[in-house]
C-alpha cells in the first residue's frame, strides 16, 4: 500500500511520507477502502522503501511505525486474517538501524513478517550474506517472523545479460535455502531491471527465471552439497520423492 494522497499532504507532494494526523487518516481510510473493496487480497505490505528519501521525505521510523499500527488496526477489523509486512526496505539506506528501530517501537506485535528489497550492483553482490543480515535481524528480535524478498534484481548495467539471468537463477535457489517463502523478480518490463524489455523483447532472464521456477516449484531444500570448492556452492532439494 503506497503512497501517500498529497491532498492530505501540507506541501502537495506524493511520496513526502506520513507526518500529520490528517495525512494518517486520509492514508488509513485508503487502506480500509482498498480492503473492503478487495476482500480477496489478504497480504499487504505497508509503503515502500520508507528508509529512503526518495519513497518518504525526512525519513522518519516513528511517524512509519505509527503508520503501520494504525493501517494494522484498521485492516484487522475488517479481516483478522490479513498478513502484515512492514519494512519494506532499501538495503543501500541504512536498512538494519531502520527494521531495529521498528521493533523498538514495538512493531513486532503489529506486523506478520519484515519485507527487503535487495537490488545488486558492483557494490552490494552478496545475495547470500543479505538473505543471511535480515533473517538474523528477525531472529534476533523475538523470532516467529517472516523476512520476506518483495522486491530484488540486478541492474543491467553492472551486469551482462548473461550474468544477471545466471544471478536472478542463483538468488531464487539462495532464497530457497534460507526458507525465504517469498521472493519477487523486480520487475517484468524494463530496459534496467525487466524480464522484458521496454519494447517487450525477452531477455536472457525470463527463460533461466521460468525454468528454475518450474524446476523449484513444490520442492523442499534439504541440504547444502560438499563441492571442494570455497566458490562453487550446491543445494539439493527434494521433489516428488527425487532430488533436484
Amino acid at each position: 500500500l503506497c503512497y501517500n494522497n498529497p491532498l492530505y499532504s501540507d506541501d502537495g507532494v506524493e511520496k513526502s511520507g506520513i507526518n500529520t494526523a490528517a495525512e494518517l487518516e486520509g492514508f488509513v481510510n485508503y487502506a480500509t477502502a482498498v480492503a473492503e473493496r478487495y476482500p480477496s487480497i489478504t497480504k499487504y505490505e505497508i509503503w515502500n522503501e520508507p528508509n529512503s528519501e526518495s519513497f518518504w521525505a525526512n525519513v522518519n521510523v516513528n511517524d512509519y511505525s505509527n503508520l503501520v499500527k494504525a493501517v494494522e488496526e484498521a485492516l484487522h477489523s475488517i479481516n483478522p486474517d490479513i498478513t502484515i509486512y512492514a519494512g519494506a526496505v532499501d538495503i543501500s539506506r541504512e536498512p538494519e538501524t531502520f527494521i531495529n528501530g521498528m521493533y523498538s517501537n514495538d512493531l513486532y506485535e503489529y506486523m506478520d513478517g519484515v519485507s527487503y528489497h535487495p537490488y545488486f550492483n558492483s557494490e552490494i553482490a552478496d545475495f547470500e550474506e543479505e538473505v543471511e543480515t535480515y533473517k538474523n535481524l528477525v531472529v534476533g528480535n523475538g523470532g516467529f517472523k517472516e523476512a520476506i524478498i518483495t522486491e530484488y534484481s540486478y541492474n543491467m548495467s553492472d551486469y551482462s545479460e548473461t550474468e544477471r539471468a545466471r544471478e536472478i537463477v542463483k538468488a531464487m535457489v539462495l532464497a530457497e535455502a534460507y526458507n525465504t517463502e517469498q521472493k519477487f523478480v523486480f520487475n517484468l518490463i524494463s530496459d534496467d531491471y525487466g524480464l522484458f524489455s521496454n519494447a517487450l523483447v525477452p531477455t536472457e532472464s525470463i527463460y533461466t527465471f521460468a525454468y528454475a521456477n518450474s524446476a523449484l516449484a513444490n520442492s523442499r531444500f534439504i541440504g547444502r552439497l560438499n563441492t571442494g570448492s570455497d566458490t562453487i556452492k550446491a543445494h539439493a532439494f527434494v521433489k516428488n520423492g527425487e532430488t533436484v
